[in-house]
């Protein structure tokens, strides 16, 4: 397995986990409890990114999601402390929307189909997350399927 792989594998196990942690007890419904959890987890998942990719720096899909990260991760934390107002209610409607994007971009810089497949899934958790009341509370369940789980298949089976 190659590094891209290896890193794409690793962020398919983190997203799972991650989104997957919100339905724990000790976590309940609170939105600031899981913020230090997925702060360790993406920064794993960035020293990962860094050590197993090679030319790292020159690679556009390791920006795309560097600042899909960093932007994602700044605003919820700047919400979850009351600093900026939400621009979306549910905290799993926002990260499916930021998940698309990211997944999206990915698909138009390494001109796949799969991560627009995964990107449009995201969108379309998105919706059904802001517009109607289909997923409910199992939003962070149903984004740890629709990211990790291609995430994990596309790291383990090497098909970028």
């Amino acid at each position: 397995m190659d590094g891209i792989h290896k890193s794409i594998l690793l962020w398919g196990v983190l997203c799972l986990i991650g989104f997957g942690a919100y339905h724990f007890p000790t976590f309940g419904r609170d939105v600031m409890q899981p913020m230090p959890f997925w702060t360790v987890l993406t920064v794993i998942g960035v020293i990962g990114m860094i050590k197993w990719v090679p030319a790292w720096q020159k690679n556009k899909v390791v920006h795309v999601w560097l600042v899909v990260n960093i932007i994602g991760m700044l605003y919820h934390w700047l919400f979850a402390v009351q600093i900026v107002p939400a621009i979306i209610q549910s905290p799993w409607a926002y990260w499916a929307i930021v998940m698309a994007i990211g997944f999206i971009l990915t698909g138009h810089y390494w001109k796949s189909n799969f991560y627009y497949g995964v990107g449009a899934l995201n969108a379309i958790v998105f919706i059904l997350l802001m517009f109607t009341q289909v997923i409910g509370f199992y939003g962070s369940a149903v984004l740890a399927i629709v990211s990790g789980l291609p995430l994990i298949y596309d790291g383990w089976m090497g098909k970028v």
